[in-house]
């Protein structure tokens, strides 16, 4: 049988937990005592196949080739010096408090309101100053431009709208032009692409006979891990994804979560849920009438957590432990801004305009990928010193929580190196072997592949049912 190894070239996932612990009655009872009080560690491990199970048995479908190529119609402003400072400030500030019965009294949301801009009373100056000097840019350049306003982030950066998708060398020729400006120079860290992620699809089987991926012959030897633990009812899992459907097999298995999708154009529940909301129900994320939605959340979420013992549809890996669903990716794909926010707000950072999340993750899992090169600064792309993005940002303050992140290395048959989040500093990139422990034909690989783990064969299939898929 062949066996995933990890950078070190030891054995891992498929080495399973049972494994490394072996079958001594005291080592397990040692190895049960220290997952009481680190549940999250351990299972930050199993999520870490997990990632892999669900990312990597994807079909080779590459992202859209704009996508691909770096174009985005959006920007983030990062602010430096005391701008910063009052920025951050103001936006958690202008955080809401948990949601009651559903939604909050127009008075919560103005005294918020009134909170932040107290603390940044310039902000609205800024904004129409770096509106102001976008449109100068255009008229100079005879491109189209022109940067409007769309919202402010948790950490008090601020989200840019453009009419059309940039190339990477044209966001670059507008940063020039903005930077250009004194008045501005003296508050803008970076201005960086807004970059647009796609999920990682998969399929999944219904019958636990069929999941070979948890055998010990061929998988990750779920059983032998069931023996020691099921999971804690007490740890919350992050997913940060499609959103989530109503299903039979997660039936008491997830928190309250949060929509992050902001666009429009992308959260294709416009009619029945604008904007950013409390429901997380993905209403799908085909781009066109010919597409098929992927549902990956839901996926992913059976995968993690679908209940066991149930007589129906598949087990999942962790029979106990709750998903919070957190969507965050849309139509064709989700915006690195609408990413950096949920995964912010995930495990309780406060968001500015968002509820508190009461249920704070301990885990958090990404199977997602944007092409971000690594000669041009891999995770970090197209910044300069101090060499941080938003998602790179957000990742270290979630890390500073000692939450892992895990992230799928991407099915680009690319190196992994190229693909953020998973070429981000501290996270746990999770790559796939085959049914045989080979590569697969369109699994990412590189130095920056913490574990591999059992994937799938390459072939998609399609089923109403995305736990039956």
């Amino acid at each position: 049988m062949g066996v995933a190894v990890n950078r070190n070239g030891r054995p891992c996932c498929t080495d399973t937990i049972s494994n490394i612990v072996g079958t001594n009655p005291s080592t397990r009872a040692v190895f049960r005592a220290s997952l009481a009080g680190k549940a999250h560690r351990c299972w930050g491990f199993v999520l870490a196949c997990i990632v892999a199970n669900v990312a990597a048995a994807a079909s080779s479908i590459p992202p859209p080739s704009l996508a691909e190529q770096g174009y985005t119609d959006r920007v983030i402003v990062i602010w430096k010096g005391e701008v910063a400072n009052k920025a951050s400030a103001s936006a958690m500030a202008g955080a809401l408090p948990a949601l009651i019965n559903g939604k909050h009294a127009p008075e919560t949301q103005a005294l918020a309101k009134a909170r932040a801009e107290a603390i940044d009373p310039e902000r609205r100056n800024r904004l129409s100053a770096i509106e102001s000097a976008s449109q100068a840019i255009t008229r100079r350049n005879g491109q189209g431009l022109s940067l409007t306003p769309h919202r402010r982030m948790g950490d008090g950066s601020e989200v840019f709208r453009i009419a059309s998708k940039l190339s990477p060398a044209a966001i670059a020729q507008l940063k020039a032009g903005l930077l250009a400006d004194p008045a501005l120079r003296a508050q803008i860290l970076e201005v960086v692409p807004d970059r647009i992620f796609q999920t990682a699809l998969t399929p999944t089987d219904p019958r636990y006979a069929d999941q070979w991926y948890l055998s010990g012959a061929n998988g990750i030897n779920m059983p032998g891990a069931w023996d020691i633990t099921t999971g804690s009812p007490s740890l919350v899992i992050g997913l940060i994804d499609t959103g989530i459907l109503p299903h039979n097999d997660l039936i008491g298995r997830t928190v309250p979560g949060y929509d992050f999708v902001s666009l429009a154009a992308r959260e294709n529940d416009t009619a029945t849920q604008p904007g950013r909301d409390n429901d997380p129900t993905d209403p799908g994320d085909a781009c066109t009438g010919a597409d098929t939605a992927s549902w990956h959340g839901t996926t992913m979420a059976g995968v993690i957590a679908a209940s066991a013992n149930n007589g129906q549809g598949i087990a999942g890996i962790n029979w106990n432990s709750k998903i919070l669903p957190v969507r965050a990716v849309g139509k064709c794909g989700g915006y690195e801004s609408d990413i950096v926010d949920a995964v912010r707000w995930a495990v309780g950072i406060a968001v500015a305009g968002v509820p508190n999340n009461p249920n704070p993750a301990k885990v958090i899992n990404m199977s997602l990928a944007s092409f971000s090169p690594a000669a041009t600064g891999g995770c970090a792309s197209n910044v300069t010193a101090p060499n941080t993005t938003p998602l790179q940002t957000a990742i270290n303050d979630v890390l500073a929580l000692n939450v892992p992140v895990i992230a799928a290395a991407g099915n680009n048959s690319a190196n992994a190196a190229d693909y953020a989040p998973g070429n981000c500093a501290g996270v746990i990139t999770v790559g796939a072997v085959d049914k045989n422990g080979g590569k697969p034909t369109y699994a990412n690989t590189g130095i920056n592949v913490t574990v591999s783990a059992p994937g799938g064969s390459g072939e998609f299939t399609c089923s109403a049912d995305p736990l039956n898929a």
